[in-house]
């Protein structure tokens, strides 16, 4: 065999090695960088999601608890009904009640407009009303819309006594 047809053959499978080696290596760092920005993206991704659904029940919350301090003040039906549906439409909720001690209740289209229900054997009306603060279901799904769903709910208090839960 010739001296510069072994030459150009080292020389030749030189190249072949630092090209695989090369190869190898770049796709190991293309897979760690491609790994890491997914990592960053769900991350953040995860994150903004978090943030958006404390935004979306905080707002919940908050017209609840100003629900409860309106109807605190409030005596008749009409009115009672009215703010139900105000509060059911401002927050974009399902549904708004207020489930009465005596088992009545309004909801933001009527007084008791479901035959047989009673409020006081719901999970959500004796959760609230065993405390004065808010109170946040685990989800659930809802015998109604079949939706999955979450109960947001406060205790009802005037001049102290307990009168149900919204």
């Amino acid at each position: 065999m010739k001296l510069s047809y072994k030459i150009t053959l080292s020389i030749s499978l030189a190249i072949v090695i630092t090209t695989s080696v090369l190869t190898l290596i770049s796709n190991h760092e293309l897979k760690t960088l491609t790994k890491n920005a997914i990592n960053s993206y769900l991350d953040r991704s995860s994150q903004l999601s978090s943030e958006k659904i404390d935004l979306w029940l905080d707002n919940k919350m908050g017209t609840i608890s100003s629900l409860v301090n309106s109807l605190e003040k409030l005596e008749t039906d009409t009115k009672i009904i009215a703010h139900l549906a105000q509060a059911r439409m401002s927050a974009s909720l399902d549904l708004t009640y207020l489930g009465l001690e005596s088992g009545d209740i309004y909801r933001n289209t009527g007084l008791n407009t479901v035959v047989g229900y009673d409020p006081r054997k719901r999970g959500w009306y004796k959760t609230a009303k065993k405390t004065k603060e808010l109170i946040i279901s685990k989800p659930f799904i809802a015998a109604s819309t079949k939706q999955l769903t979450i109960t947001v709910a406060k205790s009802l208090y005037k001049n102290g006594e307990f009168k149900g839960v919204v």
